[in-house]
């Protein structure tokens, strides 16, 4: 009797450690592949030293739209590859992350883990609806028979801010009974919002690293010439870098007796230096307030002699910027801008133009007196 109960356990004790011995060799292979996946992401994450040697021209818009453009096309890539993996924890033949788009109250495929132009094994017509009453209960919604799903979709939130909707599919049947994705999908749908935050963080830093960079570079080159004809050229040629104009002026102004003029301006403009500035002109009006002025669509007002009241033969701006230049509450001047096309020079666009303003203010006060 004593030598089966001693039988039995020891059996007992080799199920166990058999059983325990399967479950670590698994976590060893989750923890394996995890590495790897981790490893791989890591490996398409940019150095650290990518951007070193922006200059000045990452100020404007199109260079900005362009880096950002490549930013997403890469932040895309790697959510791709992190679908890809919960695709195949899943044993699911698609993952998708539907992005919300709050204005127009809808979702719509962002990114997907198939190698395709689009989704490849979604049937939006049988199964948008489950994804669209995921994203409205913030309930997992499963679709299938008995314990098996064929499509499973949980929502992706962030400090209770709706991202989107994480969707498993496979017409066959996924990998994962109801119950257990009832439990995991809610887990690789924080990993995704957690994923998609640190992009954005990302993304964020090197928008600010770049302008740091670019800013740095603008006022190095002012820096080079602080003469009176050499800085105010340096400030001109800088700023059509910076925002991409065709013309750059720069106004001397006094502020006791109200009298501008014309002292530096490109070839982009047809004036020519010095020319007197018109007290009713609109250059004038804001060298007296010191309110920054952008005209984005510049046609009427910048008509004739209506901008800085001296006649010139080029055509018309499509818009401009008139950016005071001040020091201690003191305006010396401005720096305008023109465009050729309407909508070519916003209020984005002159803030780092108030920065080398600033900068070269006391330089200009010294030459010029």
């Amino acid at each position: 009797m004593l030598l089966a109960a001693a039988i039995a356990l020891a059996c007992a004790a080799l199920v166990a450690a058999g059983w325990a011995f399967r479950q670590a060799r698994r976590s060893r292979h989750a923890l394996s592949a995890a590495h790897a996946r981790l490893a791989r992401i890591d490996a398409d994450l940019p150095a650290t030293d990518d951007d070193v040697g922006v200059g000045a021209e990452a100020l404007r818009r199109d260079v900005r739209v362009t880096f950002e453009a490549k930013e997403v096309e890469h932040d895309q890539a790697l959510l791709a590859k992190l679908l890809a993996d919960f695709r195949d924890v899943a044993g699911a033949e698609e993952a998708i992350f539907w992005r919300w788009r709050a204005d127009r109250d809808s979702l719509s495929p962002a990114v997907w883990s198939s190698e395709s132009a689009r989704p490849a094994h979604f049937n939006l017509a049988e199964w948008g609806p489950l994804v669209q009453w995921s994203a409205e209960t913030g309930v997992v919604q499963t679709v299938g028979q008995d314990d098996v799903a064929y499509v499973s979709a949980a929502c992706v939130k962030r400090d209770d801010v709706l991202l989107g909707v994480l969707s498993l599919t496979h017409s066959g049947g996924l990998g994962l009974q109801r119950a257990a994705l009832k439990e995991w999908l809610p887990r690789l749908a924080d990993q995704l919002a957690t994923f998609h935050e640190l992009l954005g963080v990302r993304r964020r830093y090197a928008r600010h690293m770049r302008q740091s960079q670019a800013l740095l570079d603008a006022v190095q080159r002012l820096q080079g010439d602080r003469g009176g004809e050499g800085l105010a050229r340096a400030l001109c040629e800088t700023a059509l870098d910076v925002s991409g104009a065709r013309g750059a002026v720069l106004v001397r102004w006094d502020g006791e007796s109200e009298v501008g003029e014309v002292h530096f301006a490109t070839e982009g403009t047809g004036l020519r230096a010095p020319t007197p500035l018109d007290s009713a002109s609109v250059v004038a009006d804001v060298c007296r307030t010191g309110k920054l002025h952008v005209l984005e669509d510049a046609r009427g007002a910048a008509s004739g002699q209506a901008l800085y009241g001296a006649v010139r033969v080029i055509r018309e701006p499509g818009s401009v910027a008139i950016i005071p230049v001040a020091k201690e509450g003191r305006v010396l001047g401005a720096l305008v801008l023109e465009a050729d096309d309407v909508g070519a020079l916003t209020l984005e666009d002159t803030r780092p133009l108030t920065v080398l303003g600033a900068v070269v203010a006391g330089s200009l006060e010294m030459a010029w007196q």
